[in-house]
């Protein structure tokens, strides 16, 4: 960490302020806490309450798909403690996966070549026992998203994507499918298999998210772009702010509706 982030951390020892400074306190909390963190979730799940907090929600719903050892769900779990902390929005975390590692490939945009069947298996019994909030959805996303969607539930606000595989990916878009009140307008997305080989645009994840727009009209799911030039010093050369994407739904009764002043100034985090 550079003397400057040390400086910028000292100034944000305090909850409050704008997105860049909420970033930094989560940070540090988390480290003094010795808990699991991550930036793209923590950037995520604050990008989330500010523009619910902006339209009058109060309680969203956090996802990850693809949970494996449960290092991923853990860190969401604490930046939904922090995030609470700063917002007063309820954040509700659910994790889906298998249970037993990846399924079988039904696709050849699924990589087969470099993914198989068992890849990241999980230790169901060892994870419960980590897990301090979080809701463990285990079974084929296919058959355990129509079941999330049939129950009371926050506004989804956030999810994060590492299933993989196209097609798993193409089941978890059911959650994108759902009805306007079951999400906020603008859901915060995270795709971890965007990057480095095999992946392409026309395999996994990427495939994917280029299906769904051109099947869907009046939703889209598109990179955000330049979020390393916010970030401080230390934290600009990762990967993460490159597979930052956010789901538009332009149904959405609040779409259009202005969120807070903090929520807009919150966009601009190196101001």
């Amino acid at each position: 960490m550079t003397a400057k982030e040390r400086l910028l951390e000292m100034v944000a020892a305090e909850p409050g302020g704008d997105l860049r400074r909420q970033y930094i306190w989560t940070r540090r909390r988390a480290r003094e806490q010795g808990r699991l963190w991550r930036g793209a979730y923590a950037w995520s799940v604050l990008r989330a309450v500010t523009t619910a907090k902006g339209l009058g929600i109060d309680r969203i719903s956090a996802l990850e798909f693809g949970v494996a050892g449960g290092n991923g769900l853990l860190a969401l779990e604490t930046v939904a403690d922090l995030a609470e902390e700063l917002s007063g929005v309820r954040v509700e975390v659910v994790g889906f996966d298998s249970g037993g590692g990846l399924p079988p490939p039904t696709d050849p945009r699924d990589v087969p070549f470099f993914y198989g069947e068992g890849d990241y298996p999980m230790d169901e019994a060892k994870l419960r026992a980590r897990l301090q909030r979080a809701d463990l959805r285990l079974g084929l996303v296919s058959e355990t998203v129509p079941q999330f969607l049939s129950e009371d539930h926050p506004p989804v606000g956030f999810m994060s994507n590492d299933l993989d595989y196209y097609s798993s990916t193409m089941d978890s878009f059911g959650i994108l499918d759902a009805d306007p009140d079951r999400l906020l307008p603008r859901v915060v997305s995270y795709f971890d298999d965007v990057a480095l080989y095999p992946w392409t645009d026309f395999n996994g994840e990427l495939a994917a998210i280029h299906e769904f727009n051109a099947t869907h009209d009046q939703r889209k799911i598109s990179r955000v772009y330049g979020i390393r030039w916010s970030l401080t010093g230390s934290e600009m050369k990762l990967q993460w702010p490159d597979q930052m994407f956010i789901a538009e739904l332009f149904d959405h009764p609040l779409y259009s509706t202005p969120e807070l002043v903090q929520g807009r100034e919150a966009l601009h985090l190196a101001t």
